[in-house]
């Protein structure tokens, strides 16, 4: 009697499925979640790009990032700090919804 050959390589037998497959879409939504935020970054006006990726990113100091946009003064500072993270949040918002990241990323824009 011969035995016809099974095709599963993997040496698993009963396997549900795809591993590498399913690590690699896991992968890819996790990219298309990192290329959202950058998007959302680059949406917004140079200093506040410049607020964004200094402070946040790469975790400069307040009086660093004050000095790189020109502010002089902490009450200036802080609202442009705050009109950066709300553009921010509200390209996020639109950027995850479009593509469909929002089990990565929820919603962080308060509507009132």
């Amino acid at each position: 009697m011969v035995r016809s050959p099974v095709g599963d390589i993997t040496g698993i037998h009963g396997s549900n499925g795809n591993r590498f497959e399913e690590t690699m879409i896991a992968k890819a939504h996790c990219r298309l979640a990192i290329s959202c935020v950058t998007d959302a970054i680059k949406s917004c006006l140079p200093a506040q790009q410049t607020i964004l990726n200094e402070r946040y990113i790469n975790g400069a100091k307040r009086e660093t990032v004050m000095q790189m946009v020109l502010i002089g003064g902490n009450d200036q500072y802080q609202e442009a700090d705050i009109t950066a993270r709300t553009r921010f949040a509200a390209a996020l918002d639109k950027f995850v919804a479009i593509r469909g990241c929002e089990d990565l990323i929820p919603p962080i824009q308060v509507w009132k």
